[in-house]
């Protein structure tokens, strides 16, 4: 998934910044908005449901923000959320 691999880069390069609001970090929220979208859309093409609850919202915002994903890992974490074998 290419998704997950611009996932990674704006996680790790952190290339956005809000001057207004400097303690909200708008790298997670983009990651995190790019990677539900990709899952959901690829979930819809395979007519699976992707398990997003908010449980795993928590998780994936807590594992976004505080450790170091490896590129398989964040491909590794979709694949699981789509639920395909």
């Amino acid at each position: 998934m290419q998704a997950c691999l611009i996932c990674f880069w704006i996680l790790k390069l952190t290339p956005f910044y809000n001057i207004r609001y400097p303690e909200k970090n708008m790298n997670l929220v983009y990651a995190l908005a790019l990677f539900t979208r990709v899952v959901n859309y690829t979930a819809d093409k395979f007519s699976v449901k992707a398990n997003f609850t908010k449980r795993v919202v928590d998780h994936l915002i807590h594992d976004f923000a505080y450790r170091d994903l490896s590129k398989e890992a964040i491909m590794a974490i979709a694949e699981s959320l789509i639920g395909l074998d």
